[in-house]
């Protein structure tokens, strides 16, 4: 993993958000490669990030990763500001503060490497996860699609207090919407976007104390939304203990929701039926699923 600018900005771009890009380069990349940019949680750094499982398979199917790094001086314990800063909502408009920072570091991937912009995704974990909503919805036309693990939908709050009841929002159902009223804050984040939407995935643990699981449900009632199909799901699995939930329009799978039996607030690790991921860094737990793998093979680039 090496580094691409510091928190200045030196290297790619005027980075707003005066966030810090690391990025990863397999050994042998992929013709026209795919790009997964995968965002940590709070109190982390890139390093829990790449500890998640996503290196050894950038390095078995030759795609690059970008891991954006939050420093004390945007958030005081390293969260990406999912809900904007204090009440300024900056990070949360397209073009702006922490999501152009982001944005930047992709198109500083693509100026240096070949890749396949048609398979550009994102990701992240917790507050990054809160970030990857936004990313989702203030870059449509970048993101081919995202994965949300112990996440929130994009805008459930935007200010402190709020974000604090949102990660709380089982006790909150104020802050609950309609699936009408959650796709529309995604559409006005880029008002006359008329292109293809992102897929998304949610991964979420069934006994998370952190952030409430009632935010997978309100999640993929927002994603399903913008997809354009309904909350009725189309196809369930049980994979490894764990429930898997699926929505299409037509053949294609446009949200996919995992509930983790027995897990808190981490990323899914273990022996995975198709593919295992040893458990490493903070927020990980053993629970015999892979969340990197199913999440790369959701975007189909395994």
């Amino acid at each position: 993993i090496t580094t691409a600018g510091a928190l200045a900005g030196a290297g790619f771009g005027t980075n707003p958000g005066a966030l810090t890009m690391w990025r990863y380069r397999p050994t042998t990349p992929a013709a026209s490669a795919p790009l997964v940019v995968f965002m940590h949680g709070c109190s982390q750094s890139h390093t829990d990030a790449a500890a998640v499982g996503w290196t050894q398979l950038a390095e078995q199917h030759g795609f690059y990763l970008v891991f954006p790094e939050q420093g004390t001086g945007n958030n005081p314990v390293r969260c990406f500001n999912w809900a904007g800063e204090y009440g300024d909502v900056a990070n949360l408009t397209r073009g702006q503060g922490e999501n152009l920072s982001v944005k930047q570091m992709v198109d500083k991937m693509k100026a240096d490497h070949v890749i396949d912009p048609a398979r550009v995704f994102v990701a992240g974990f917790s507050a990054g996860a809160g970030f990857t909503s936004v990313m989702l919805a203030t870059w449509p036309d970048v993101f081919a699609g995202g994965a949300i693990m112990a996440g929130l939908p994009y805008r459930c709050a935007t200010t402190v207090t709020t974000a604090y009841n949102c990660q709380a929002l089982s006790t909150h159902p104020e802050l609950k919407h309609t699936p009408a009223e959650w796709g529309d804050l995604v559409r006005a984040a880029f008002p006359g976007f008329a292109g293809p939407r992102p897929r998304v995935a949610i991964f979420h643990g069934a006994a998370d104390s952190i952030v409430s699981v009632d935010n997978q449900v309100e999640l993929v009632e927002q994603w399903t939304n913008v997809a354009g199909v309904d909350q009725t799901v189309d196809e369930t699995a049980t994979v490894a203990g764990h429930e898997r939930a699926r929505h299409k329009s037509g053949a294609t799978v446009v949200v996919e929701s995992w509930r983790i039996v027995g897990m808190g607030h981490a990323v899914a690790m273990g022996n995975d039926p198709e593919r295992a991921c040893a458990p490493a860094g903070t927020y990980t737990e053993s629970r015999n699923l892979c969340a990197a793998y199913r999440a790369a093979v959701f975007f189909g680039i395994t």
